[in-house]
This record gives structure tokens, C-alpha cells and sequence, in this order.
């Protein structure tokens, strides 16, 4: 059951994976590349700001998706077990009834359902909790730019449009 479940994932994910995902990638670094040149030619100081502040804010984004990974991976390993016990159950279904193991049957599946509605759980916790923190960290991240532009723009080194122009920039960079 556990090896069947990994298998049809994992030929699922490569399927993905070479076929709109890629093309996806390869889309999205040429995109990122024009739009870095595009930046950087604007405002090189509040770039480097930006790349500065943009790891640090990042940060608590990839913590969650390595959580997310790990709660996903042991969610198809519940998965895998569920089927494995429930594939034995059905295979040995006349040896369960003569033995009367009915209930202990049942106290394992039951067991192993629980082991994966918890893993379930936290994995739709983990991913509830990634769309705010982006935003949160999006917005902490912006307020920063607007901090940093508005003594640019105070000094004369930059005009209301060069910002809007390069915060527009920046959001394109967010697509890919």
C-alpha cells in the first residue's frame, strides 16, 4: 500500500514536473532576468535594499514550506499505511474471521486513520497559515521600501514615478 501510494505520487509529480512546470520555470527566469535589469536600471541603492530586507523577510515563508513538505511527505506515508492495512485486511479477510480478529483489525485501522487525520490537520494548519504570513511579511517588507523612498524622494534622488515605476517592477518579479 505504501509503495504503491509513493509510486503514483511521485509519477503524478514528475509528470508535473516536466510538463507545464517546466516550462513555467524556464518562463519565469527569463521574466525575472529582464525585470532585474529593468530594476536595477531604476534605482540601484533601493534594489540592494530590497535584497537586502528580502531574505530576512523570506525567511519565516520558507520555514513554513519545509514544515509544509515534511507534513505532506508523512501524509502520503499514512496514506501508504491506511492502504497496506486495509489491502491486508481484504487479502486475509477468511484467517481474520476464524481467528475472530475482527475488532483488532478494525483498532488498527482506526489507529492508523487517526496517525493521518493528525498529519492531515497540521499539513491544512501549515497551509492556512502560508497565505497570511506572506501577506504580513509582503506588507512589512513594503512598509520598509516606503520608508527608505520617501527619504530618497526628500533628498531629490527619486520621483514619486521612479518609485511607483520600480514598486510596479517589483510586483512583476512576485509573479513568476
Amino acid at each position: 500500500g505504501d509503495l504503491m501510494s509513493r509510486m503514483l505520487s511521485d509519477v503524478e509529480m514528475i509528470q508535473s514536473a516536466f510538463g507545464t512546470k517546466l516550462t513555467d520555470f524556464l518562463q519565469g527566469i527569463l521574466s525575472m532576468t529582464f525585470v532585474l535589469v529593468f530594476v536595477f536600471s531604476l534605482n540601484a541603492r533601493l534594489t540592494f535594499a530590497v535584497f537586502v530586507v528580502a531574505p530576512i523577510v523570506l525567511l519565516p515563508i520558507v520555514d513554513n514550506a519545509r514544515r509544509l513538505y515534511r507534513t505532506s511527505t508523512s501524509s502520503r506515508e499514512r496514506i501508504g499505511e491506511m492502504g497496506s492495512i486495509l489491502g491486508e485486511t481484504l487479502h486475509g479477510q477468511r484467517i481474520i474471521k476464524t481467528y475472530a480478529m475482527e475488532d483488532f483489525e478494525a483498532s488498527r485501522f482506526r489507529i492508523a486513520n487517526e496517525r493521518y487525520f493528525r498529519v492531515s490537520r497540521r499539513t491544512v494548519g501549515l497551509q492556512a497559515l502560508n497565505s497570511p504570513l506572506m501577506e504580513v511579511l509582503a506588507g512589512v517588507g513594503l512598509a520598509a521600501v516606503f520608508v527608505y523612498a520617501a527619504g530618497q524622494i526628500a533628498q531629490g534622488a527619486m520621483t514619486v514615478g521612479g518609485l511607483i515605476a520600480f514598486l510596479a517592477a517589483v510586483m512583476m518579479m512576485y509573479k513568476p
